[in-house]
């Protein structure tokens, strides 16, 4: 990593600093280091809000702060996916992460709603997990027969 500053100094076309801010950022996120990763993914919507890494790097914010627990920041961050990108393929993603969000806060009733936006996904393990979560939300908030429904409609 220590390379990374000089590599991205000596970068002259705009579109390849763009890229080196947004692998800087990756590379911190998958070190699990989302205090440094932050301010790289914030850099470059900042100094390139048209970039082609825009949506990724809202989804990895949306992601280090859920890891943080700054639910709110995390909602943002997915939110703007919904609002900016309604073609992409994180959409379902990001609802899912929405809902996770209040679910962990532990407003059960909001995140009931959220999951059940959720809707369509062709991905099996995300499906599974909104269902579950979906099911004890409905649980926690005392709604036990719409809780059996919604698992014998799984």
């Amino acid at each position: 990593m220590e390379l990374v500053p000089a590599i991205y100094e000596s970068a002259k076309v705009s579109k390849v600093k763009e890229g080196i801010i947004f692998l800087w950022g990756h590379n911190y996120f998958e070190l699990e280091q989302y205090e440094e990763a932050e301010p790289k993914f914030r850099e470059l919507l900042n100094d390139y809000p048209d970039s082609q890494f825009a949506e990724k790097a809202y989804y990895y914010l949306g992601n280090l702060y859920y890891e943080l627990k700054q639910y709110e920041s995390s909602r943002e961050s997915f939110k703007k996916i919904l609002d900016e990108f309604p073609n992409s393929t994180l959409i379902e993603d990001s609802q899912y992460f929405i809902a996770r969000c209040f679910y962990d806060e532990e407003n059960y009733d909001q995140a009931h709603i959220e999951f059940e936006r959720v809707k369509g996904t062709d991905k099996p393990a995300l499906l599974a997990q909104t269902r579950y979560y979906n099911g004890l939300s409905l649980l926690r908030i005392g709604r036990i027969r719409m809780h059996w429904r919604h698992i014998r409609s799984s």
